[in-house]
Formats: structure tokens, sequence, C-alpha cells
């Protein structure tokens, strides 16, 4: 119905501007020194592998091999590679139209974030020696 197929348009752009978003307020706390270094190197790092993660697995399922379990990409997500998982399931156009699995991945996202959030307060990045 039209109404369906413009609310997953809505939802479809929500994505990758939230991820954008989340990508400029982890490089300014890393300016503001909020977040280490590192730990942006980290989301990078796990984004990258998290957009290989999604490729393989969408080129897996066209050829009809072997798959990369979604536990699997969900687990790179909530990691750090959620920013990365979001690029890739538009630019694959893999698993971002699946409801459960969203379900799940924003999941993790929220896990994730939560996680961040906690970390930049009252030190709790020195628990890691950060």
């Amino acid at each position: 119905t039209p109404a369906t197929s413009a609310m997953q348009n809505s939802v479809a752009k929500f994505g990758p501007i939230f991820a954008t978003l989340f990508c400029i307020a982890l490089v300014a706390g890393v300016f503001v020194q909020k977040i280490p270094p590192l730990v942006a190197v980290a989301y990078a790092v796990m984004s990258v592998v998290a957009f290989f993660a999604y490729g393989q697995d969408k080129k897996a399922a066209e050829s009809g091999e072997w798959r990369t379990p979604e536990g699997t990409l969900h687990m790179i997500g909530l990691f750090g590679g959620w920013p990365g998982a979001q690029l890739a399931q538009r630019v694959f156009r893999h698993k971002w139209l699946k409801r459960e699995f969203q379900a799940t991945y924003w999941g993790t996202v929220v896990l994730n974030i939560a996680a961040l959030l906690v970390l930049t307060r009252d030190r709790g990045f020195a628990w890691f020696g950060l």
C-alpha cells in the first residue's frame, strides 16, 4: 500500500541519517576529550568488518553458499560495527526490509549506545585504562 511504502521510505532515511549523526557525535566526543581516540578507531574498524560481513552474506545469499549467521552480524553491530552495518544494509540492499532482523539490529544499536554513554560518564573508560 502507499502508506506502507511511505513508512518504509521514512525508516530507510532514518537509519543512515542516525548513523551519520552518531559518527559526527563520536568524532566530536574525541575532540572534547570525552571519548578516547581508540574508541573511535574501534568503531571504525568494527564498521569496516560489518560492512564486509554484510557484503559477503549478500553474495552468499545470491549464490547459495554458506551464509553468515544473523547472530554474528548482530554481535558485530553490538560491538561497535552498527554504523557500517547500516551503510552495508543500504549499499547491498541486504536485511534492511526484514522486520525481525531490523528489530534485533536496532536493539543492538540501543545497547551499544547505552554502553557508550555509561562509559563516557564518571571516568567509565578508566575501567579499561583508556
